[in-house]
């Protein structure tokens, strides 16, 4: 089996540029927020913000806990490791829209709004996110690939399997 990673960044960054093209990218249809619940795995981030390239060695070992609200929200709970050993975490509450599958939050740690979009998911394997972060004045999109295991493979459509694992640094013993 070929190593799958640099096809998931080429689909990732293609998909960032074709949004940018297509600024009204949908929600996943039928989308149900109480599917959502549970730990997820970053496995794959793509985006054109400048901060990326400095910083993208720390997406290593991320995880989104995702709790659906009764009003319809979620709570994401983002806890990364650096390779200095330090957690850090980030709480957000992403608020409904009209829109199923569209949720919108503001950051108070980066001080930008999110528009944040399920464009796709199989609820027990994966779910694409895409997000456009605005602060003054400025849309800046992102793509993540979260799954619900730290290892998993997805049949393409053309038959070919592909195989995604969690991005993390063993020297830590973390899996």
């Amino acid at each position: 089996m070929r190593n799958a990673l640099p096809s998931l960044i080429c689909v990732l960054v293609a998909y960032i540029y074709v949004a940018a093209a297509c600024p009204d990218i949908k929600p996943v249809p039928n989308f149900n927020v109480q599917k959502m619940l549970g730990k997820w795995y970053l496995v794959g981030f793509a985006t054109d913000q400048d901060w990326f390239m400095a910083t993208k060695r720390d997406l290593k070992g991320s995880t989104i806990r995702a709790v659906p609200t009764i009003e319809g929200d979620m709570d994401l709970y983002n806890s990364n490791m650096g390779d200095d050993g330090l957690c850090w975490r980030l709480n957000y509450r992403a608020y409904r829209s009209d829109t199923p599958g569209r949720f919108v939050f503001k950051s108070k740690l980066w001080e930008n709004d999110n528009d944040m979009r399920i464009v796709d998911t199989v609820y027990d394997r994966y779910a694409m996110v895409y997000a456009i972060q605005s602060k003054d004045g400025m849309d800046e999109a992102l793509t993540m690939l979260w799954s619900k295991f730290a290892h998993f493979t997805i049949l393409h459509s053309s038959g070919e399997s592909l195989c995604f694992t969690f991005l993390v640094d063993s020297k830590y013993g973390r899996k």
